[in-house]
Protein backbone atom coordinates (compact mmCIF):
# COMPACT_ATOMS: atom_id res chain seq x y z
CA UNK A 1 0.00 0.00 0.00
CA UNK A 2 1.65 3.46 -1.05
CA UNK A 3 2.38 5.35 2.12
CA UNK A 4 -0.14 8.07 0.89
CA UNK A 5 -3.02 5.34 1.04
CA UNK A 6 -2.35 4.20 4.22
CA UNK A 7 -1.84 8.10 5.92
CA UNK A 8 -5.32 8.71 4.61
CA UNK A 9 -7.26 5.97 6.24
CA UNK A 10 -5.56 6.54 9.39
CA UNK A 11 -6.88 10.24 9.00
CA UNK A 12 -10.48 9.32 8.59
CA UNK A 13 -10.38 6.95 11.20
CA UNK A 14 -9.23 9.88 13.67
CA UNK A 15 -12.11 11.99 11.72
CA UNK A 16 -14.68 9.41 12.56
CA UNK A 17 -13.36 9.21 16.02
CA UNK A 18 -14.03 12.97 16.30
CA UNK A 19 -17.53 13.67 14.34
CA UNK A 20 -15.30 14.92 11.39
CA UNK A 21 -17.13 14.37 7.66
CA UNK A 22 -15.07 16.93 5.84
CA UNK A 23 -11.08 17.98 6.75
CA UNK A 24 -9.61 20.82 5.42
CA UNK A 25 -5.92 21.70 5.00
CA UNK A 26 -4.08 24.68 3.26
CA UNK A 27 -0.26 24.08 2.46
CA UNK A 28 0.85 26.73 4.83
CA UNK A 29 2.37 27.80 8.38
CA UNK A 30 0.84 30.11 11.03
CA UNK A 31 3.17 32.93 10.03
CA UNK A 32 1.09 32.17 6.32
CA UNK A 33 5.15 31.58 4.84
CA UNK A 34 5.09 31.14 0.61
CA UNK A 35 7.88 28.64 1.64
CA UNK A 36 7.47 26.37 4.38
CA UNK A 37 10.41 24.47 7.14
CA UNK A 38 9.65 20.78 6.77
CA UNK A 39 7.55 20.77 10.49
CA UNK A 40 4.25 22.42 7.95
CA UNK A 41 4.66 20.04 5.18
CA UNK A 42 1.53 18.27 6.23
CA UNK A 43 -0.27 18.37 2.54
CA UNK A 44 3.40 16.60 1.41
CA UNK A 45 3.55 14.10 4.30
CA UNK A 46 -0.18 12.97 3.27
CA UNK A 47 -0.22 13.62 -0.01
CA UNK A 48 3.05 12.85 -1.89
CA UNK A 49 2.47 16.77 -3.39
CA UNK A 50 5.77 19.11 -3.53
CA UNK A 51 4.02 22.36 -5.19
CA UNK A 52 4.13 25.52 -3.08
CA UNK A 53 0.28 26.11 -3.29
CA UNK A 54 -2.34 23.16 -2.32
CA UNK A 55 -5.79 23.16 -0.61
CA UNK A 56 -6.47 19.52 0.16
CA UNK A 57 -10.48 18.43 1.36
CA UNK A 58 -10.92 14.65 2.67
CA UNK A 59 -13.91 12.84 3.45
CA UNK A 60 -14.79 9.16 3.53
CA UNK A 61 -15.45 8.82 0.18
CA UNK A 62 -13.01 11.41 -1.51
CA UNK A 63 -9.47 13.07 -1.33
CA UNK A 64 -9.20 15.70 -3.18
CA UNK A 65 -5.53 18.32 -4.08
CA UNK A 66 -6.25 22.02 -5.72
CA UNK A 67 -3.33 23.91 -7.14
CA UNK A 68 -2.27 25.98 -9.74
CA UNK A 69 -1.18 25.68 -13.35
CA UNK A 70 2.01 25.59 -12.07
CA UNK A 71 1.80 22.46 -10.99
CA UNK A 72 -0.82 20.54 -13.31
CA UNK A 73 2.21 18.49 -14.53
CA UNK A 74 4.62 17.97 -11.66
CA UNK A 75 0.95 17.06 -9.64
CA UNK A 76 -0.30 14.16 -11.91
CA UNK A 77 3.12 12.56 -11.67
CA UNK A 78 3.01 12.99 -7.29
CA UNK A 79 -0.26 12.09 -7.05
CA UNK A 80 -0.47 8.99 -9.55
CA UNK A 81 -1.09 5.65 -7.39
CA UNK A 82 -2.57 7.66 -4.57
CA UNK A 83 -5.96 8.36 -3.63
CA UNK A 84 -5.66 12.09 -4.37
CA UNK A 85 -7.59 13.41 -7.36
CA UNK A 86 -5.90 16.38 -8.55
CA UNK A 87 -8.45 19.08 -9.31
CA UNK A 88 -6.83 21.81 -11.44
CA UNK A 89 -7.29 25.51 -10.54
CA UNK A 90 -9.24 27.61 -13.28
CA UNK A 91 -9.76 25.08 -15.83
CA UNK A 92 -13.09 24.90 -17.16
CA UNK A 93 -15.35 22.40 -15.14
CA UNK A 94 -13.22 22.23 -12.31
CA UNK A 95 -15.16 23.76 -9.34
CA UNK A 96 -13.29 25.87 -7.30
CA UNK A 97 -12.84 24.66 -3.55
CA UNK A 98 -15.95 27.15 -2.22
CA UNK A 99 -18.28 25.69 -5.30
CA UNK A 100 -17.44 22.22 -4.00
CA UNK A 101 -17.55 23.08 -0.21
CA UNK A 102 -21.38 24.58 -1.15
CA UNK A 103 -22.18 21.85 -3.34
CA UNK A 104 -21.45 19.10 -0.44
CA UNK A 105 -22.91 20.74 2.12
CA UNK A 106 -26.05 20.91 0.10
CA UNK A 107 -26.04 16.90 -0.17
CA UNK A 108 -24.97 16.01 2.96
CA UNK A 109 -27.28 16.09 6.05
CA UNK A 110 -24.04 16.35 8.12
CA UNK A 111 -21.13 18.39 6.90
CA UNK A 112 -19.12 18.85 10.18
CA UNK A 113 -15.55 20.44 9.11
CA UNK A 114 -12.58 19.96 11.19
CA UNK A 115 -9.13 21.24 10.12
CA UNK A 116 -6.35 23.92 11.77
CA UNK A 117 -7.64 27.67 12.43
CA UNK A 118 -3.57 28.47 12.75
CA UNK A 119 -3.11 27.45 8.86
CA UNK A 120 -6.69 27.81 7.47
CA UNK A 121 -6.87 31.62 6.12
CA UNK A 122 -9.05 30.94 3.18
CA UNK A 123 -11.28 28.47 5.23
CA UNK A 124 -13.88 28.56 8.25
CA UNK A 125 -13.91 25.21 10.21
CA UNK A 126 -16.52 24.10 12.90
CA UNK A 127 -14.13 21.51 15.00
CA UNK A 128 -10.07 23.30 15.57
CA UNK A 129 -7.97 20.54 15.90
CA UNK A 130 -4.37 19.71 13.69
CA UNK A 131 -5.41 15.70 13.15
CA UNK A 132 -2.07 15.39 11.08
CA UNK A 133 -0.07 15.96 14.36
CA UNK A 134 -1.32 12.94 15.51
CA UNK A 135 -0.84 10.48 13.31
CA UNK A 136 2.78 11.99 11.78
CA UNK A 137 4.86 10.22 14.39
CA UNK A 138 8.42 11.40 12.70
CA UNK A 139 7.32 14.62 12.09
CA UNK A 140 10.33 17.10 11.99
CA UNK A 141 10.62 20.01 14.87
CA UNK A 142 10.71 23.43 14.33
CA UNK A 143 14.02 24.77 12.93
CA UNK A 144 16.26 26.10 15.93
CA UNK A 145 19.15 27.78 13.62
CA UNK A 146 20.50 30.87 15.18
CA UNK A 147 19.86 34.47 14.73
CA UNK A 148 21.97 36.98 13.34
CA UNK A 149 22.48 40.85 13.54
CA UNK A 150 22.29 42.22 10.13
CA UNK A 151 24.53 45.53 10.42
CA UNK A 152 23.50 49.06 10.09
CA UNK A 153 25.98 49.09 7.57
CA UNK A 154 23.93 47.29 5.12
CA UNK A 155 20.32 48.09 6.48
CA UNK A 156 20.78 51.78 6.26
CA UNK A 157 18.96 52.74 9.24
CA UNK A 158 18.98 52.06 12.83
CA UNK A 159 16.64 49.96 14.46
CA UNK A 160 15.31 51.96 16.76
CA UNK A 161 14.65 54.77 13.91
CA UNK A 162 12.87 51.99 12.16
CA UNK A 163 10.71 51.10 14.69
CA UNK A 164 9.82 54.59 16.06
CA UNK A 165 9.22 54.74 12.35
CA UNK A 166 6.91 51.46 11.98
CA UNK A 167 4.78 52.93 14.95
CA UNK A 168 4.53 56.78 14.00
CA UNK A 169 2.61 54.79 11.05
CA UNK A 170 0.36 52.82 13.14
CA UNK A 171 -0.34 55.85 15.36
CA UNK A 172 -1.60 57.78 12.25
CA UNK A 173 -4.03 54.92 11.61
CA UNK A 174 -4.69 55.57 15.22
CA UNK A 175 -3.45 52.39 17.05
CA UNK A 176 -0.98 52.10 19.47
CA UNK A 177 0.83 48.70 18.46
CA UNK A 178 1.45 46.55 16.10
CA UNK A 179 1.33 42.42 16.13
CA UNK A 180 3.22 40.70 13.13
CA UNK A 181 3.41 37.30 11.98
CA UNK A 182 5.01 37.53 8.37
CA UNK A 183 8.70 36.52 8.77
CA UNK A 184 9.53 38.96 6.42
CA UNK A 185 8.99 41.78 7.96
CA UNK A 186 9.78 40.51 11.85
CA UNK A 187 13.34 40.30 10.34
CA UNK A 188 13.40 43.71 8.41
CA UNK A 189 11.83 45.75 11.19
CA UNK A 190 14.26 44.01 13.64
CA UNK A 191 17.46 44.19 11.23
CA UNK A 192 18.17 40.34 12.04
CA UNK A 193 18.45 37.15 9.88
CA UNK A 194 18.08 33.50 10.62
CA UNK A 195 18.33 30.31 8.42
CA UNK A 196 14.59 28.72 9.33
CA UNK A 197 13.52 28.56 5.74
CA UNK A 198 15.51 27.53 2.51
CA UNK A 199 16.36 30.40 0.79
CA UNK A 200 14.66 33.06 3.13
CA UNK A 201 16.99 34.77 4.92
CA UNK A 202 14.26 34.93 8.29
CA UNK A 203 12.93 32.86 11.14
CA UNK A 204 10.06 31.84 13.21
CA UNK A 205 9.07 34.13 15.50
CA UNK A 206 6.35 36.24 16.54
CA UNK A 207 6.66 40.44 17.20
CA UNK A 208 4.58 42.58 18.98
CA UNK A 209 5.51 46.55 19.10
CA UNK A 210 4.47 49.19 21.39
CA UNK A 211 5.79 52.26 22.65
CA UNK A 212 5.43 50.83 25.85
CA UNK A 213 6.70 48.04 25.57
CA UNK A 214 7.71 45.37 22.87
CA UNK A 215 7.99 41.56 22.64
CA UNK A 216 9.34 39.02 20.85
CA UNK A 217 8.34 35.80 20.67
CA UNK A 218 10.99 33.37 20.00
CA UNK A 219 12.82 29.93 20.61
CA UNK A 220 15.13 30.43 23.32
CA UNK A 221 17.89 28.21 21.19
CA UNK A 222 18.05 30.34 18.36
CA UNK A 223 19.35 33.60 20.76
CA UNK A 224 22.90 34.06 21.04
CA UNK A 225 24.27 36.60 23.58
CA UNK A 226 24.98 38.82 21.11
CA UNK A 227 21.48 39.24 19.94
CA UNK A 228 20.05 38.81 23.31
CA UNK A 229 21.83 42.19 24.45
CA UNK A 230 20.83 43.92 21.27
CA UNK A 231 16.80 42.90 21.75
CA UNK A 232 17.51 44.16 25.13
CA UNK A 233 19.00 47.29 24.54
CA UNK A 234 16.38 48.25 22.06
CA UNK A 235 13.72 47.57 24.93
CA UNK A 236 12.02 44.47 23.71
CA UNK A 237 11.97 41.62 26.03
CA UNK A 238 11.91 38.03 24.97
CA UNK A 239 9.12 34.97 25.46
CA UNK A 240 8.73 31.65 24.35
CA UNK A 241 7.36 30.98 20.85
CA UNK A 242 4.59 28.87 22.52
CA UNK A 243 3.19 31.93 24.61
CA UNK A 244 2.43 33.90 21.24
CA UNK A 245 -0.87 32.09 21.73
CA UNK A 246 -1.52 34.06 24.74
CA UNK A 247 -1.03 37.50 23.56
CA UNK A 248 -3.92 39.94 24.03
CA UNK A 249 -2.91 42.12 21.42
CA UNK A 250 -2.32 39.85 18.22
CA UNK A 251 -5.16 41.48 15.79
CA UNK A 252 -4.84 45.10 14.57
CA UNK A 253 -7.22 47.60 13.03
CA UNK A 254 -6.22 49.27 9.45
CA UNK A 255 -3.85 48.36 7.04
CA UNK A 256 -0.50 46.95 7.82
CA UNK A 257 1.77 49.99 7.04
CA UNK A 258 5.38 47.96 6.71
CA UNK A 259 5.03 46.18 3.16
CA UNK A 260 4.99 49.84 1.94
CA UNK A 261 7.96 50.96 3.80
CA UNK A 262 9.88 47.59 2.72
CA UNK A 263 9.08 48.94 -0.64
CA UNK A 264 10.88 51.99 -0.78
CA UNK A 265 14.73 51.62 -0.44
CA UNK A 266 17.47 54.03 1.74
CA UNK A 267 20.11 55.26 -0.16
CA UNK A 268 22.40 52.06 1.15
CA UNK A 269 19.35 49.59 -0.25
CA UNK A 270 19.86 51.46 -3.68
CA UNK A 271 23.59 50.61 -3.56
CA UNK A 272 22.71 47.71 -2.18
CA UNK A 273 21.03 46.29 -4.84
CA UNK A 274 23.36 47.69 -8.06
CA UNK A 275 26.31 45.82 -6.10
CA UNK A 276 24.51 42.30 -5.89
CA UNK A 277 23.46 42.78 -9.42
CA UNK A 278 26.74 43.21 -10.55
CA UNK A 279 28.24 40.29 -8.52
CA UNK A 280 25.01 38.12 -9.79
CA UNK A 281 25.67 39.21 -13.72
CA UNK A 282 29.90 37.91 -13.43
CA UNK A 283 28.50 34.54 -11.85
CA UNK A 284 25.42 34.21 -14.07
CA UNK A 285 28.36 34.99 -17.02
CA UNK A 286 30.79 32.21 -15.73
CA UNK A 287 28.04 29.25 -15.45
CA UNK A 288 27.05 30.50 -18.97
CA UNK A 289 30.35 29.85 -20.26
CA UNK A 290 30.83 27.10 -18.67
CA UNK A 291 27.63 25.77 -20.09
CA UNK A 292 28.46 26.44 -23.54
CA UNK A 293 31.96 25.03 -22.86
CA UNK A 294 30.13 21.73 -21.72
CA UNK A 295 27.26 21.95 -24.62
CA UNK A 296 30.54 22.07 -26.93
CA UNK A 297 32.14 18.94 -25.28
CA UNK A 298 29.25 16.74 -25.84
CA UNK A 299 28.29 17.71 -28.96
CA UNK A 300 32.32 16.50 -30.30
CA UNK A 301 32.59 13.67 -28.05
CA UNK A 302 31.42 10.30 -27.20
CA UNK A 303 28.33 9.76 -25.31
CA UNK A 304 29.43 9.06 -21.94
CA UNK A 305 32.11 11.72 -20.75
CA UNK A 306 32.67 13.60 -17.69
CA UNK A 307 31.55 16.78 -16.56
CA UNK A 308 33.46 19.31 -15.94
CA UNK A 309 33.29 21.38 -12.54
CA UNK A 310 31.04 24.19 -12.30
CA UNK A 311 32.40 27.44 -11.38
CA UNK A 312 31.98 28.69 -7.85
CA UNK A 313 31.73 32.48 -6.99
CA UNK A 314 33.52 33.07 -3.34
CA UNK A 315 30.85 33.87 -0.96
CA UNK A 316 30.94 37.36 0.56
CA UNK A 317 30.61 37.94 4.20
CA UNK A 318 27.41 38.20 4.49
CA UNK A 319 25.44 35.99 2.76
CA UNK A 320 23.12 33.88 4.81
CA UNK A 321 21.12 31.79 2.49
CA UNK A 322 20.71 30.85 -1.71
CA UNK A 323 18.25 33.31 -3.18
CA UNK A 324 16.53 30.67 -4.78
CA UNK A 325 17.19 26.70 -5.72
CA UNK A 326 17.67 25.94 -9.21
CA UNK A 327 15.59 25.39 -11.38
CA UNK A 328 16.63 23.51 -14.26
CA UNK A 329 15.24 20.73 -17.22
CA UNK A 330 15.93 18.98 -20.20
CA UNK A 331 13.36 17.70 -23.22
CA UNK A 332 10.14 16.60 -21.91
CA UNK A 333 10.77 17.83 -18.63
CA UNK A 334 10.61 21.33 -19.58
CA UNK A 335 6.94 21.55 -19.25
CA UNK A 336 7.53 21.35 -15.78
CA UNK A 337 7.11 24.42 -14.09
CA UNK A 338 10.04 24.89 -11.42
CA UNK A 339 11.96 21.59 -11.98
CA UNK A 340 14.38 21.21 -9.59
CA UNK A 341 17.58 18.57 -10.26
CA UNK A 342 17.56 16.02 -7.94
CA UNK A 343 20.95 16.99 -6.34
CA UNK A 344 22.28 20.06 -4.73
CA UNK A 345 25.61 20.64 -3.12
CA UNK A 346 29.28 21.07 -3.07
CA UNK A 347 30.41 17.42 -3.26
CA UNK A 348 28.65 15.68 -5.44
CA UNK A 349 29.82 12.33 -7.78
CA UNK A 350 30.37 13.20 -11.48
CA UNK A 351 27.65 13.06 -13.79
CA UNK A 352 27.75 11.09 -17.22
CA UNK A 353 26.71 12.20 -20.51
CA UNK A 354 23.63 9.43 -20.80
CA UNK A 355 22.15 10.48 -24.23
CA UNK A 356 22.85 13.22 -27.03
CA UNK A 357 21.00 14.30 -29.87
CA UNK A 358 23.35 15.09 -32.53
CA UNK A 359 22.96 17.07 -35.39
CA UNK A 360 21.32 19.81 -33.83
CA UNK A 361 22.14 23.46 -33.35
CA UNK A 362 21.36 23.14 -29.96
CA UNK A 363 22.16 19.32 -28.91
CA UNK A 364 19.71 17.76 -25.97
CA UNK A 365 22.23 16.99 -22.81
CA UNK A 366 21.01 13.95 -20.28
CA UNK A 367 23.25 13.42 -17.63
CA UNK A 368 22.98 10.84 -14.88
CA UNK A 369 23.77 11.12 -11.29
CA UNK A 370 23.99 8.14 -9.48
CA UNK A 371 23.10 8.84 -6.04
CA UNK A 372 19.92 9.92 -7.18
CA UNK A 373 17.80 10.75 -4.37
CA UNK A 374 14.04 11.38 -6.31
CA UNK A 375 13.02 9.02 -8.68
CA UNK A 376 10.49 11.53 -9.84
CA UNK A 377 13.08 14.13 -10.50
CA UNK A 378 13.12 13.46 -14.46
CA UNK A 379 14.70 16.90 -15.26
CA UNK A 380 18.69 16.84 -15.90
CA UNK A 381 21.11 19.58 -14.83
CA UNK A 382 24.91 20.35 -14.83
CA UNK A 383 26.21 18.88 -10.99
CA UNK A 384 26.12 21.46 -8.57
CA UNK A 385 24.08 23.79 -10.75
CA UNK A 386 24.87 26.73 -8.48
CA UNK A 387 21.44 28.72 -7.43
CA UNK A 388 21.88 32.44 -7.22
CA UNK A 389 23.01 33.85 -4.20
CA UNK A 390 21.70 36.59 -2.09
CA UNK A 391 24.74 39.07 -2.57
CA UNK A 392 25.51 42.09 -0.72
CA UNK A 393 28.21 44.55 0.21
Amino acid sequence: MKASQSRVNQLRELMQKQGIDLYIMENNDPHESEYLPDHWKEIEWLSGFRGEVATVLVTQEEALLWTDSRFFISGEQQLADSPFKLMKMKVAGVPTVAQWLDDYKAQHDTNCTGGDSRILFGNEVDIDVNLISQIWDDRPSLPMNRIEIYPEALSGEKTADRISRVLDAVEEQGSKSLWLSALDEIAWVLNLRGTDIACTPIFISYLYLSRKGSTIYVHDEKLTDEVRAYLSGLGISILPYEEAANCPYRTMEGPNPIPLMKGIKNAVEIEGYKSVLLKDGIALTRFYHWLEDTLHMARHSATSATIPPVPREPSPRWTWCRSSSTSAANSPSTAKSRSRPSLLGTNMPPCRIMSLQRNTTRPSLAMDCSSSTRADNTSMAPPTSPAPLVWVR
